[in-house]
């Protein structure tokens, strides 16, 4: 019986050959194993197995140890799986292996706005435009980056041209809502960020930001819709639950409001936010002395935790009770270990000046206009201190 192999002809058995070589120097190409262990690692990913996937494009970096896509691949599991660290170090070293990587740059350019690098994430920013003029993302970063460096001018047709090039982004619409927020543009920065959240209604991000709009700009009402939307899609979310619990009691709505922060407390039992929040609730049901209770028992229970902000917010608690000298020596606290902290000196500067303390208060007061210029209660101090000096 003739074999297969007798069968085959010389030049067949010549083309076999060059074939099996092909395929051989194809499985040892770095960059063809690489995107193998891409693929796969892609796969192990959309199946929620993210351990797997992390081995896969480690392998993948292995096989390539020049290129970037292995490190991006690296970056977004790390985003998914919330490690913030990891994802800066592997969209840096993508960005540096790959300088005329657009994704790369732009994903750089994020890092180093989050790290408050302004000046890095404009260079990596406008890299990403030269490389690909059209990348809409390129256009947000830049922008944020200009705003950030308070070149309004220079961000906002960037802005505008992400919102153009990606008419249904989110964060294109969010970055514009911010920029008109910063520039006291309110009808503006409202209309931007409520499309952010008509685009995006599950986007946890979205609804955080519109719901700190209404808050700082004093519109508490209408902060509790994107609040709960956001308390949806972060069950665990504490900072979202008392601050609904906070707008809930500026309504009247208090008993709601301690139910709200009951719930806080079962995911962080006893946390001292959780236990100020409380107290603010109880202040405002007229309890006084049950509020002001709850406040010194959590600075008593958690003495090294008490971090300025929550300081602060003791000190609001403690003036809001009819405690004032107390609250003066809190907010006297703060600005021993955070001197530039425009909260703490604006609020003490309002102090100083109901007791006449006008040099005091003046210098306060100086302290976080420089800090917050844009703060409608710190021009209001200001002007407070102003009138009372001449009256």
């Amino acid at each position: 019986m003739r074999t297969f192999r007798s069968c085959l002809s010389r030049p067949s058995r010549l083309s076999c050959l060059l074939g099996l070589v092909v395929v051989a120097a194809c499985s040892k190409d770095p960059q063809s194993v690489s995107r193998r262990y891409l693929s796969s690692g892609d796969e192990y990913a959309r199946d929620g197995k993210f351990k797997e996937a992390a081995i896969e494009y480690r392998n993948a970096q292995k096989a390539a140890p020049k290129a970037a896509a292995p490190h991006l691949r690296l970056g977004e599991l790390a985003i998914q799986t919330h490690d913030g660290e990891t994802a800066s170090d592997e969209y840096l070293l993508a960005a540096n292996l790959e300088p005329q990587n657009a994704v790369a740059q732009v994903r750089a350019a994020s890092v180093h706005l989050m790290a408050g690098r302004f000046l890095e994430a404009r260079t990596h920013a406008e890299a990403a435009i030269r490389l690909a003029p059209d990348n809409a993302d390129a256009h947000i970063a830049l922008g944020e980056a200009l705003a950030a460096l308070h070149d309004p001018a220079q961000s906002e047709p960037h802005l505008l041209q992400a919102a153009k090039l990606a008419p249904k982004s989110t964060d294109a619409q969010g970055a514009l809502g911010s920029l008109y927020w910063s520039l006291g543009r309110l009808p503006e920065a409202e209309k931007a960020l409520l499309r952010a959240v008509e685009l995006a209604p599950d986007q946890a991000a979205a609804q955080r930001r519109l719901a700190s709009f209404y808050l700082e700009t004093h519109r508490t009402a209408d902060a509790e819709r994107p609040l709960a939307a956001l308390i949806a899609i972060e069950p665990q979310n504490v900072p979202a639950i008392l601050q609904r619990a906070q707008v809930l009691a500026f309504q009247g709505r208090t008993d709601e409001a301690l139910a709200a922060v009951d719930g806080a407390n079962r995911i962080e039992p006893d946390a001292p936010r959780v236990m100020l929040a409380r107290a603010f609730v109880l202040l405002r049901q007229k309890r006084v002395d049950d509020g002001i209770w709850w406040a010194m028992r959590a600075r008593e229970r958690h003495p090294d935790d008490f971090a300025p902000p929550l300081r602060i917010a003791l000190a609001q608690i403690l003036e809001a009770g009819g405690r004032r000298k107390a609250a003066e020596q809190e907010y006297a606290a703060v600005l021993k270990t955070a001197p530039r902290n425009w909260v703490a000196a604006n609020n003490l500067a309002v102090l100083y000046a109901a007791d006449g303390r006008f040099a005091d208060a003046e210098k306060l007061a100086r302290i976080a206009s420089a800090e917050a210029p844009e703060r409608a209660e710190v021009r209001d101090t200001l002007e407070l201190i102003t009138k009372r000096k001449g009256g």
